[in-house]
């Protein structure tokens, strides 16, 4: 054999091997689901914390956020309700509770909270924004600022009665506007395939995926056709 056909036979015996570190141990030709990619995209640990600056007078009156900057494939309703569960855990293991509310440290006591929920609003191509239910300093917030910070939910909830209401979707979608460097106007909607959903607990009961409140519930109007007018599926 030719000393150069000896050089090239060891050449591509040495690419042989570190192609096969390289390779996934799932074959090439058969890509991975939309599902599995969609799976994949939700972190193990999803980190909130309190909102800067809007502290309450007890660690109860927290009101908790995180802005994602997370691209899905495809997302599905699982992964968004996914996204509010870990939030929500997260928050409750930093207020000292369990998931239905009760105190780590004793069972039988409850913060001072009724409710505790945090909503996941999933925009395409931007990312997920997580809020829980605002707290008075930070309801005051929102109602004093979203004319200009989020300007596109202002205009769906500024009527709204009570005045001055908010719940966590609201806090979702104020985060979501309020780091827009170009402003969207009043009325406008928000992306295509944009996706909102709520997981938590209700007095004490279980901690679980919540619906939207409705019309005719304690605000109007509710959550369920600003959501709608917004354009984000729920």
């Amino acid at each position: 054999m030719q000393l150069s056909s000896l050089f090239l036979l060891l050449g591509l015996s040495t690419f042989t091997s570190w192609a096969h570190l390289l390779t996934p141990d799932e074959p090439r030709d058969v890509p991975p689901s939309v599902e599995d990619l969609s799976a994949r995209a939700v972190p193990k640990t999803i980190k909130v914390q309190p909102w800067p600056g809007l502290a309450g007078s007890t660690k109860y009156d927290r009101t908790y956020y995180a802005d994602l900057g997370v691209t899905f494939i495809v997302p599905t309703d699982a992964d968004i309700i996914t996204y509010a569960e870990k939030g929500y855990e997260y928050m409750m293991a930093d207020l000292g509770l369990d998931n239905q509310g009760f105190l780590l440290s004793d069972s039988k006591k409850r913060g001072d909270k009724a409710d505790y929920l945090m909503a996941a609003l999933y925009i395409p191509k931007v990312g997920v924004f997580l809020c829980s239910i605002p707290q008075p300093v930070a309801k005051k917030y929102i109602t004093a600022n979203a004319a200009t910070e989020a300007p596109a939910l202002w205009s769906q909830i500024h009527n709204r009665t009570p005045a001055g209401s908010a719940h966590a979707e609201d806090g979702a979608a104020y985060r979501y506007e309020m780091g827009m460097k170009t402003k969207l106007a009043a009325g406008a909607r928000y992306p295509e395939g944009s996706l909102i959903r709520v997981f938590g607990s209700f007095g004490g009961k279980k901690a679980e995926p919540q619906g939207l409140c409705q019309t005719g519930g304690k605000i109007d109007p509710a959550c369920s056709p600003v959501f709608t007018n917004l354009g984000v599926a729920h």
